[in-house]
């Protein structure tokens, strides 16, 4: 469960924020141990400006190159939970097995730094 959500100023996630705000205080009004629950598991959205989309550069380039795998593998397939499941594990690990940097300036040195190390 992510512990800070990040999102561009939308009308839709800012309207989704107002609403895990309000499912909150009701869940606050309940038992102690899902108060507990919430209070330890709680998360935080975090907006970029109004108007700026180049603000959330990172991570729409990701979310580009996820869409670009499963759309490749996908096309006009219907998929079962399973199978679904296996391919985004899979784009995952494409994506984290990506070099970032080269570890050192040696070009016979075959390691890079990945997002998965």
């Amino acid at each position: 469960m992510p512990t800070k959500i990040f999102s561009d100023n939308a009308t839709t996630f800012v309207g989704a924020e107002h609403k895990l705000r309000e499912l909150k205080m009701a869940f606050l009004a309940q038992s102690a141990e899902v108060k507990g629950f919430v209070a330890e598991e709680g998360f935080s959205f975090t907006f970029i400006p109004p108007r700026v989309p180049h603000f959330g550069r990172i991570w729409k380039a990701a979310v580009k190159s996820s869409k670009h795998h499963i759309v490749r593998v996908i096309s006009n397939a219907l998929l079962t939970v399973e199978e679904l499941s296996t391919l985004l594990a899979e784009v995952e690990a494409i994506l984290n097995y990506r070099p970032l940097t080269p570890l050192s300036q040696d070009p016979n040195d075959g390691e890079a730094l990945t997002p998965a190390r």
